[in-house]
């Protein structure tokens, strides 16, 4: 998908799905509040309580929507709420250290 590797998704689908929403808002925090919203819904709709359905779904809209979408990006959004381990683990398969504020250490 895109320039992301599949396996990189599946370590967030795989240990943070429930988290897809709030995933969702800072990846594409580039869109309005309604736009992200109604995809949001949008997903919700066509695929109920399937949480890891969702959060995939979340990503192809990014990775689509997105031309700047990188692991990067990713890992700080994921650091950004907390999701440091998921972060983490991302990193470590991918074999890149990124700089990280205090704050999310």
């Amino acid at each position: 998908m895109g320039d992301i590797d599949q396996d990189v998704f599946d370590i967030v689908i795989n240990n943070s799905a429930a988290k897809w929403k709030e995933i969702a808002r800072r990846l594409l925090k580039g869109k309005s509040v309604t736009e992200i919203k109604n995809e949001i819904d949008d997903i919700e709709e066509k695929s109920p309580g399937k949480i890891k359905v969702q959060c995939q779904k979340i990503f192809e809209f990014w990775v689509e929507n997105d031309k700047n979408a990188t692991v990067t990006k990713l890992v700080d959004a994921l650091r950004k709420l907390g999701l440091n381990l998921t972060a983490s683990k991302i990193e470590e398969m991918q074999g890149i250290a990124l700089s990280r504020s205090p704050h999310s250490r």
